[in-house]
């Protein structure tokens, strides 16, 4: 049986610091590079916004098209019933 001394625990709690800092670090400067270039949308805040909004916009379109259809069938039905 293999056993961890605590200074390999702590080496390894250390190496997972590491990694995390520079993967936020990573994260910062994407971020960061993507609104310089104007492409707020695809960093991960846009990616947050559009996930979010797209649903509710794509709701709203589809009340619509169904409220134009049932108006447009009633029209369409007092025509033909006065006609």
């Amino acid at each position: 049986m293999t056993y961890v001394t605590p200074e390999q625990i702590d080496q390894q709690i250390q190496l997972e610091r590491t990694q995390i800092s520079q993967g936020l670090k990573r994260l910062r400067d994407q971020t960061l590079k993507l609104e310089q270039q104007n492409y707020s949308s695809a960093s991960i805040y846009g990616i947050a916004s559009i996930e979010t909004l797209l649903p509710l916009v794509v709701d709203k379109i589809l009340k619509t098209n169904t409220k134009i259809h049932q108006v447009s069938m009633v029209q369409h039905l007092k025509i033909y019933t006065y006609t």
